[in-house]
């Protein structure tokens, strides 16, 4: 389509309406501020940047749906109710697993989770628990039975030390012999032929602690360099990589940073001197911004969120249900949480476009000053000899501390409202039905020895409670 007939209108004469407008205001009055101090203006000119290569238009992502029942027989029916409802994808998350949330399955269980499924039409995604080795060759043993070739089986098994560190602070080896068990799990795994990947460079513990965009794009291209490191073979290290994000309700956030990362991606590729390719990007929506007061508006969080992953290209999305926050999801808040996926999918047709926000003068300006914040923060982590170590220095810790900090200031000052918990608030909350499901009592430090402060997840309610009372 072509805005033909139209008089041309430049930034200058917005502007000047915008002035107009305002009656003596500053311009200045309208800009706003991001976590990291990128300022946000309220007009933009079109940008002439090139789309950021990312999935393909017309690629359907993966609706990749948690599969995390502590009850074998609960697991299953909860898979064959995400897989007949229309999810694409499975995540397998492991008791103790440092993106668990409380809930999870023993890998034992297995074989009565997945008997049921056709393997090579879903693709599965594994989040380990602390004894990630053991549950990856637990996965792979059982695929190796089905009698379905591995070739055709699409598994990612999550090789993630620097996210275990970083949420228990604890491994079971220092940093150089972690790279030593790496590579020998990677060749072991490896060798079974599946799609997918081994590795895994996950922000999410980053993000749902306080984080900062740019810090958590910061700890995944840390975390990737780990990975790239522990192998023989640089290049295949950083292909078998899985890259993961969260996503929150800030549309514009979560765009920039996703494109911020496949920019971030290729530029340390070429650091690296491995021959750029489109990496696998899985995003899950936020944790942090789930709320237990009028739950039901996380639904709309979760919306904005999955829109924004699908809109910023990512190739998988998980949709944490609404009542995540409350309890362990019912069969309810987990179809509401697909239903959003295919409703924005088959309806919306957001995956029929490959990156709708190439030209934005504000996407091209957010993307490129949030890629110069994370850049320099990780040049930071890698001054402190990399993520493993940074980590064990404090170094991570520090940054993300500061961050939740300043977002617990603006709670408590009004600068941050929380739609149903600090305004807005109902005069009688309604109960949500969650499941009769304890969070599983399973310590990430079992077998583990301490080498960092843990970060815990920011408990972002308690903050926001306090600030509304």
């Amino acid at each position: 389509m072509q805005a033909t007939g139209f008089d041309q209108t430049g930034f200058e004469r917005w502007k000047g309406l915008v002035d107009k407008a305002l009656k003596g205001a500053s311009f200045e009055s309208l800009t706003s501020q991001t976590d990291e101090g990128i300022t946000l203006e309220p007009i933009y000119a079109p940008a002439n940047d090139q789309p950021i290569a990312m999935r393909a238009g017309g690629t359907p992502w993966v609706v990749a749906q948690r599969i995390d029942h502590p009850d074998a027989e609960a697991a299953y029916a909860q898979t064959m109710a995400e897989l007949e409802g229309g999810a694409s994808g499975l995540v397998l998350v492991s008791q103790g697993a440092a993106g668990s949330l409380g809930y999870g399955i023993d890998l034992n269980m297995l074989p009565t989770i997945l008997d049921d499924v056709l393997v090579d039409a879903v693709r599965l995604t594994l989040e380990p628990s602390p004894a990630r080795a053991r549950d990856a060759r637990a996965m792979a043993t059982y695929l190796d039975a089905r009698a379905t070739p591995n070739a055709h089986i699409c598994v990612d098994f999550g090789l993630d030390p620097a996210s275990l560190l970083a949420a228990s602070g604890g491994l079971r080896g220092d940093g150089p012999s972690t790279r030593e068990a790496q590579a020998r799990h990677f060749g072991e795994l490896a060798s079974h032929g599946f799609k997918g990947t081994v590795y895994r460079a996950d922000g999410r513990v980053i993000h749902n602690a306080g984080g900062t965009d740019a810090d958590e794009l910061a700890f995944v291209l840390a975390s990737l360099v780990f990975a790239i490191k522990s192998g023989e073979d640089p290049t295949l290290s950083a292909q078998k990589t899985l890259l993961g994000v969260a996503v929150d309700a800030d549309q514009f956030a979560g765009i920039a940073k996703l494109r911020a990362l496949r920019l971030l991606h290729a530029k340390l590729m070429e650091a690296a001197g491995i021959a750029s390719f489109a990496p696998q990007i899985q995003a899950e929506t936020s944790s942090r911004m789930l709320t237990r007061l009028d739950p039901h508006v996380n639904m709309l969080r979760a919306t904005t969120a999955v829109f924004a992953a699908a809109v910023g290209g990512a190739d998988s999305i998980t949709a944490l249900p609404f009542s995540q926050s409350v309890g362990h999801p019912d069969s309810f808040a987990r179809r509401t949480a697909r239903n959003t996926q295919l409703v924005l999918m088959e309806e919306s047709h957001l995956h029929q476009v490959g990156d709708p926000a190439s030209g934005s003068g504000l996407y091209e300006s957010y993307t490129q000053a949030l890629c110069k914040q994370a850049w320099e923060a990780f040049q930071a982590i890698e001054r402190e000899g990399g993520v493993i170590e940074a980590l064990v220095s404090g170094h991570i810790q520090a940054k993300v501390k500061a961050a939740q900090a300043e977002k617990i200031a603006q709670l408590e000052s009004g600068k941050r409202h929380l739609t149903g918990t600090t305004v807005f608030q109902l005069e009688t909350e309604y109960p949500v039905d969650v499941e009769d499901v304890a969070p599983v009592r399973f310590a990430l430090k079992d077998g583990l020895k301490t080498y960092a402060e843990p970060i815990a997840p920011w408990p972002w309610n308690a903050s926001a409670q306090g600030a509304a009372s």
